[in-house]
């Protein structure tokens, strides 16, 4: 469904003569991107002509694993750092991957106090497939229809023997992720947002199991985010306090770290509301083309 309506927008673009970003908020965004960019680049006779959006111009904006494939590449390119550690919740399709060699999506989706962690279809591990595929451009190809078509598909030994040189993975639970970030405040006062709790539970406890007699090397967690984005769950976490309102949640954060709130979430209760309306899904096509206009 997303797919032809991505290449539907590429299309319009190109037609209209768009100069400005085309941004793909989605996931997986790369196939997104990738259809409005192939869309709006072919002519009238299916031949590519390379006269509608550029590169440059389309933006993708998806979730998972981006990190972690950020740091890979930063390894090749001479970052002297180890193994990497790719850090799930409950919906740990990632772990399973990078421990078996086998992407399943059909499983039970769950809604998580770290949202940007709830996925079941990773768009950034396409280009980690690509590598271990050996570039293999038509491989992937292979494997990304058929997660498409099936919701799976699996690499080989030699290339999960390749995958599991670099990268090790972890899970963690919503009580475990809230007792995180409790401690590491408690312990070190240092207030941090629901997905870094997942990444530092899913670091403790690999360092629980490292064994001891090994030469110790240090672990950077990357945190991305603010505690104020998420504040209700970083407020229950920190305080036991379960409080619905956000701004009410912020100002009781502040009010217990001392961390100083961004400007722009501080100033966001200020502001009007400007968008109001509910339209099924069927749509958003003819929403998003009103609103355009």
């Amino acid at each position: 469904l997303n797919r032809p309506l991505a290449a539907s927008y590429g299309r319009m673009a190109r037609e209209k003569g768009y100069k400005g970003l085309f941004c793909v908020v989605s996931d997986p965004v790369d196939p997104l991107c990738r259809a409005a960019l192939l869309e709006s680049n072919t002519n009238e006779e299916g031949a590519l002509d390379g006269k509608g959006l550029s590169v440059c111009q389309v933006r993708g904006f998806g979730l998972g694993v981006m990190n972690a494939r950020a740091a890979y590449y930063a390894k090749k390119m001479g970052l002297p750092v180890g193994r990497l550690l790719c850090a799930s919740n409950k919906n740990n399709v990632l772990t399973d991957f990078i421990r078996t060699g086998n992407y399943n999506a059909k499983r039970t989706f769950y809604k998580t106090m770290s949202p940007s962690m709830d996925i079941l279809l990773s768009s950034n591990l396409e280009r980690l497939v690509y590598e271990l595929s050996g570039r293999s451009a038509e491989l992937t190809r292979e494997r990304m229809n058929s997660l498409s078509e099936t919701g799976k598909y699996s690499v080989s030994q030699e290339e999960l023997k390749n995958l599991r040189s670099e990268f090790s993975a972890g899970f963690t639970s919503e009580d475990d992720t809230v007792e995180c970030i409790y401690e590491y405040f408690s312990d070190y006062g240092y207030p941090m947002d629901t997905h870094t709790g997942v990444a530092m539970s899913v670091a403790d406890r690999y360092l629980e199991k490292r064994d001891p007699l090994a030469p110790k090397r240090v672990m950077i967690v990357v945190s991305t985010a603010s505690p104020y984005k998420f504040p209700q769950d970083v407020l229950y976490a920190l305080t036991g306090n379960d409080v619905k309102d956000s701004f009410k949640c912020i100002k009781r954060i502040n009010l217990a770290t001392a961390m100083k709130v961004p400007e722009p979430i501080k100033d966001v209760r200020y502001k009007p509301v400007l968008f109001k309306k509910c339209v099924a899904p069927k749509d958003i096509g003819a929403e998003v083309l009103k609103f355009a206009e």
